[in-house]
């Protein structure tokens, strides 16, 4: 070793011994120096063998006095048992024994490759002993101590950020997701999640840091995280290009590799290693061509988001081309090769990214567009139905109106019927008279007193049912108290005349804002509803009892009869509109519907019903004028 030169490549003209049925021990080597043959090539790389290779490297010793400490370095991961021993003056020393096989901690330098330190103190010469499943490649470096350091130093900082990226664009690929919940974000990073794991596999990194103590996982975590990239590829691609729409028969035999990766997944758990590695090198040749083929279709279909997934599958098409040829073992150049795919796989996934943010911000300005069309046909259909809404409202309220009219002309022929009696009798009284007496001037006084008074109390009669029927609007104050002894001063003679008793409990007259003729017509339709089940229950002692009490900040109306109450089945649906307990020609169904939106829209209160242990209760909460 000389002490100007750092790193020495072992390749080209290195002797090496194929034992093809791996029977060979390092002690039979001294016996067939004869059947070593020099390699031929810059790089040692078998492809895919199922041999045992030995390597016989002389190490020299050109300056006895070099202070520089030196290191075997094996950078090849996937290479399952490695066994290195030193001849030092006819004694055999072996001084690395491990492999992808065996667990991590076993390694005596804990790095990702296989590294130890030589013996360079006088002449001796390596044997290496190498078997795997995988490629044959065997690529070897001797490296002083600062040399291998300053490797290891650039290795890592490719490595951080390599993964540093594809970690960034998997997080920002499922922030978007959760954004948009858009499933093709979904299948990427799948996509580039099982890439990650299968890169990891073959850089040693996933057998450092993720399972080092995992023995199946370091035997078929290559095959498994290979079958699954091309099995998540081959989802997106379907996906994000829509095949199933522009080309159904190309869909169907993505479909068939996808359930054809499953089975070689699956496979993976039983079938030799190198049975499926290999089908999975020529599945990854032919894979990206078939997808490129899927990206033309879809742009020949006028699909433009496919020409960034062309740009990125033809990039890493050559790099997983190149890499699986160098696997083969059908090119060199192992030391440029081996991060060819690394470096063509983060342009793939950033153009694929491009490829996804195009097509979102595209549908994000369809949608705009399209929710600015709907906002306007939603503005035109609300404006309309509004419109309809309030045709209906005021054919309610005058519906509502007309039947509380033909209650007061009931209520009226009530009132009026005493007084019309009255009158009657007295001009009769004053009839006969004139027959048989004669009439008087004060007999004509006194019954001009008489008529002049009954009919102002018709009159006034009359005016009071027409304020009930008078349109307000504005609000104004009143006292609910008020309401309650005007609508019983008109209904007093048909309640006196069908014996049905009246509790009041007036315990406040607070002033509350709103409409006094509306909420008249309410206690109308409380009194005729109230009225009905007392008659049609046939109840004894008919009553009804109104209170007016208050609290911190609103006024209470409560209305309770005794008749029984509403039955349960009913109790829900007794506010909606057109249902009534009464039959078609006894009720419109829209009385409490139409006190409900008195209540609760015009005078921003709340109205509500519920049975006590005697009969229905109706609760009226107005807001206090404060």
């Amino acid at each position: 070793m000389k002490d100007s030169q750092s790193v020495y490549s072992i390749g080209k003209g290195v002797l090496f011994l194929e034992d093809k049925e791996g029977s060979y021990s390092v002690d039979d080597l001294s016996e067939m120096e004869s059947q070593f043959q020099g390699t031929q090539e810059e790089e040692l790389n078998f492809g895919f063998s199922s041999s045992v290779y030995w390597f016989k490297i002389p190490i020299e010793v050109l300056s006895e006095n070099s202070s520089k400490q030196w290191w075997l370095d094996i950078d090849y991961t996937l290479l399952e048992d490695i066994h290195v021993y030193q001849d030092i003056g006819g004694e055999l020393h072996l001084i690395l024994n491990t492999g992808n096989r065996k667990s991590f901690e076993h390694r005596p330098i804990k790095w990702r490759s296989y590294s130890t330190i030589l013996d360079t103190s006088s002449a001796s010469t390596l044997y290496v002993r190498v078997q795997t499943q995988s490629s044959m490649q065997v690529p070897m470096k001797i490296y002083s101590s600062d040399a291998i350091v300053s490797a290891k130093q650039a290795e890592t900082l490719f490595s951080g950020f390599f993964y540093g990226v594809i970690l960034l664009i998997i997080f920002y690929n499922a922030f978007l997701f959760f954004v948009w919940s858009d499933k093709n974000y979904l299948y990427y990073i799948l996509f580039i999640t099982s890439f990650l794991l299968w890169q990891l596999n073959v850089d040693g990194f996933a057998h450092q840091y993720l399972w080092p103590e995992v023995q199946w996982l370091r035997e078929k975590g290559v095959l498994i995280f290979v079958g699954l990239t091309v099995f998540n590829a081959l989802l997106f691609t379907r996906s994000f290009l829509r095949l199933s729409e522009y080309a159904k028969g190309l869909n169907k035999v993505l479909v068939f590799l996808q359930v054809f990766m499953s089975v070689l997944i699956l496979g993976s758990f039983v079938l030799s290693y190198t049975v499926v590695i290999q089908i999975l090198a020529w599945v990854i040749v032919a894979i990206p061509f078939i997808l490129l083929y899927a990206g033309a279709v879809a742009l020949k279909h006028k699909y433009k988001y496919a020409r960034f997934y062309i740009v990125g599958w033809s990039i890493f098409l050559g790099a997983t081309i190149i890499f699986t040829l160098n696997k083969l073992g059908l090119i060199g150049g192992y030391e440029h090769i081996k991060y060819f795919q690394q470096i063509g796989s983060i342009a793939e996934v950033i153009f694929f990214s491009l490829a996804l943010a195009e097509r979102i911000n595209t549908l994000r300005r369809q949608n705009i567009k399209n929710l600015s069309a709907l906002n306007s046909r939603l503005r035109s259909e609300v404006h309309d139905k509004s419109s309809q809404i309030r045709e209906k409202d005021e054919l309610l309220i005058q519906q509502s109106r007309l039947a509380s009219m033909g209650e007061m002309l009931e209520n009226i022929s009530h009132q009026w019927k005493q007084p019309l009696h009255k009158l009657s009798l007295v001009i009769q009284n004053h009839y006969f008279k004139h027959k048989m007496e004669g009439v008087s001037a004060d007999d004509l006084e006194s019954f001009n007193e008489h008529s002049t008074m009954l009919v102002n109390y018709m009159s006034t009669t009359v005016d009071d049912f027409r304020n009930f029927f008078d349109p307000q609007k504005e609000k104004e104050l009143f006292g609910l108290n008020e309401s309650v002894e005007k609508v019983l001063s008109i209904l007093s003679s048909s309640l006196k005349e069908e014996k049905i008793e009246i509790v009041l409990a007036i315990k406040s007259r607070e002033k509350v804002a709103g409409y006094p003729n509306e909420f008249g017509q309410v206690l109308l339709n409380l009194f005729s509803n109230a009225r009905d089940a007392l008659l049609s229950g046939n109840i004894e002692e008919k009553k009804i009892e109104i209170s007016v009490d208050e609290n911190e900040d609103s006024i209470v109306l409560a209305f309770l009869d005794n008749a029984g109450g509403i039955p349960q089945d009913i109790l829900p649906k007794i506010f909606d509109p057109y249902f009534s307990t009464k039959g078609l020609k006894k009720g419109s169904g829209i009385g409490l519907y139409m006190s409900k939106m008195i209540i609760e829209n015009s005078m921003n209160g709340s109205f509500h019903v519920r049975n006590s242990t005697v009969g229905a209760e109706f609760t009226i909460t107005l807001a206090k004028v404060l």
